[in-house]
């Protein structure tokens, strides 16, 4: 006597439950690997992967992820206050974003692989506390809106040459 066998395989909405003997299991994953109804699961899941990652390029595309990926890396941008400093030059002086949010930043971040610094509004108080950042008058100090000062081009400059 074989011992019992439990198939469990959840996709979405819809679960399907294999119980019997291993051989049983074996015949029933079969049987339903041939049904229309599988076949239409595979197509879902194909056109959902395709959805995922055309919408990962155009992310990437938007933000020019990319080309921040590589600004990162050939340099000598390490630090996450400097990294951080990159973004907001990346997104607002070569992207022209003119509203940088949190969320924003943080998706440049991921859709170029790299670590997400973390807290954001913390960061870039302490980056306008040093004079790298500054917020136009015109935007109510709301930190979505925080340019590089001419300090700030000539300190992010002098990481990028060494």
């Amino acid at each position: 006597m074989e011992d019992e066998v439990k198939l469990n395989l959840i996709l979405g909405q819809k679960e399907f439950e294999m119980v019997g003997s291993e051989s049983e299991v074996k015949q029933k994953w079969e049987e339903m690997k041939q049904s229309d109804e599988w076949g239409a699961i595979l197509e879902k899941i194909k056109l959902a992967k395709k959805d995922t990652e055309a919408a990962t390029v155009v992310a990437k595309n938007e933000l020019g992820a990319d080309k921040f990926a590589s600004l990162i890396h050939h340099s000598n941008i390490t630090t996450k206050s400097d990294r951080i400093l990159a973004a907001i030059f990346h997104l607002r002086d070569l992207q022209k974003l003119e509203d940088c949010p949190p969320r924003t930043i943080e998706k440049l971040f991921d859709s170029a692989n790299l670590e997400n610094p973390g807290n954001l509004s913390l960061y870039i108080n302490r980056l306008r506390d040093r004079g790298f950042l500054t917020i136009p008058e015109k935007f109510s100090e709301k930190n979505r809106y925080v340019i590089l000062t001419e300090e700030g081009h000539r300190h992010l400059n002098q990481r990028f040459s060494q």
